[in-house]
């Protein structure tokens, strides 16, 4: 959430809404607005449900491993699969920040199903490890479900190849390391990264990388570079898209 402050008014902006509050309020927030009352009761209730997730993920991790899960199964169901299924997608749930793929969803609301099954046939230790396992399960369908919080399998795609091209050109850039910093700050160079990453995702040519790395370079470091320096590291970052 933040605040943009004009002459007349306070425009507070959140991912949910846009409420303006007038210069007559005295810059105060209007709490009896129901569109910021639907908000912030929206952001507490997310806040809520997440902390709630991980503090019964982190209570499960403390569990001990039932010791004769391997090979042992329940009306077809393979215990290790399951926990290790159910464990790993809720690991990336909460990574994530709340968000799942559309496909790792489905495995999800599987995983689901199979718990409820299992936990009936269970008892002692074996019981109370699964029934925690469900009931984290269980709370991040129901979340998903509720939130919308899905991201589409084309887009975990594209998230993928960025941190690959991204990481790529980090490392490009700290070999080169032109203030001499890389081995005690190994993210000293991501602005340039940045720039770099962008004209390389638009198609652009050895010329437009080397463009934006110098501007950089001179408008916010106060370097001159030299240009075949420039140039080999801009010809380095073009490849990573045509090997």
């Amino acid at each position: 959430m933040r605040f943009i402050i004009k002459a007349e008014s306070i425009v507070l902006y959140t991912p949910y809404c846009h409420v303006k509050h007038s210069k007559k309020s005295n810059y105060k927030r209007n709490k009896h607005n129901s569109a910021y009352k639907q908000v912030v009761g929206h952001l507490k209730q997310t806040a809520y449900q997440m902390d709630n997730i991980k503090d019964k993920y982190e209570e499960f991790l403390e569990l001990p491993i039932p010791e004769d899960l391997r090979g042992e199964e329940i009306l077809g169901i393979e215990l290790i699969l399951l926990d290790s299924d159910s464990a790993g997608l809720i690991d990336k749930y909460i990574g994530n920040k709340g968000h799942l793929t559309q496909t790792d969803f489905k495995i999800l609301k599987k995983c689901f199903t199979d718990l409820k099954t299992v936990v009936k046939e269970l008892k002692g230790n074996n019981r109370t490890y699964f029934g925690l396992l469900l009931n984290i399960v269980h709370q991040t369908v129901d979340y998903l479900k509720a939130n919308n919080q899905l991201i589409s399998n084309e887009k975990e795609q594209l998230i993928k190849e960025w941190q690959t091209d991204f990481d790529k050109i980090r490392k490009i850039l700290n070999d080169w390391d032109p203030i001499g910093v890389a081995d005690v700050v190994d993210d000293e160079y991501d602005s340039i990264n940045f720039l770099a990453y962008s004209a390389l995702r638009n198609k652009g040519t050895v010329e437009d990388i080397k463009k934006a790395i110098k501007e950089y370079m001179n408008d916010s470091m106060e370097l001159d570079i030299p240009d075949s320096d420039l140039t080999e590291i801009a010809q380095k970052i073009k490849m990573i898209h045509e090997v």
